[in-house]
């Protein structure tokens, strides 16, 4: 994993005295880009999820499916790992799923 460090400038004026100023912030950014497989996506969970979930292929992200209702504190686990991931949760009734991309930065 490759760390760079990003340095974001923000011009700003003070409301007080209108004297204007900056303020440089310095965050970690990374450059790999990392390919995820559908065993390391069910990977993420908890084992005990495991086998409540489906990994589907679906191009450019993979589609996770609960084959069977999950309850809240279950979904939050699962929502939580997806977001990790910068996953997303698509609500469509009985075709609801959570995606994650198959690349992300690591």
């Amino acid at each position: 994993m490759a760390l760079t460090e990003k340095k974001i400038v923000f011009a700003v004026t003070c409301p007080n005295c209108h004297k204007p100023f900056d303020i440089s912030i310095t965050v970690p950014t990374t450059t790999e880009l990392r390919a995820l497989s559908p065993t390391e996506t069910l990977s993420l969970f908890p084992e005990e999820l495991r086998t409540l979930l489906r990994v589907e292929d679906a191009g450019d992200r993979y589609i996770i499916k609960p084959t069977k209702w999950l309850g809240k504190e279950r979904f939050n686990v699962v929502m939580a790992m997806v977001r990790q991931k910068n996953g997303e949760y698509i609500p469509a009734g009985k075709d609801s799923h959570f995606t994650i991309p198959k690349r992300y930065i690591s």
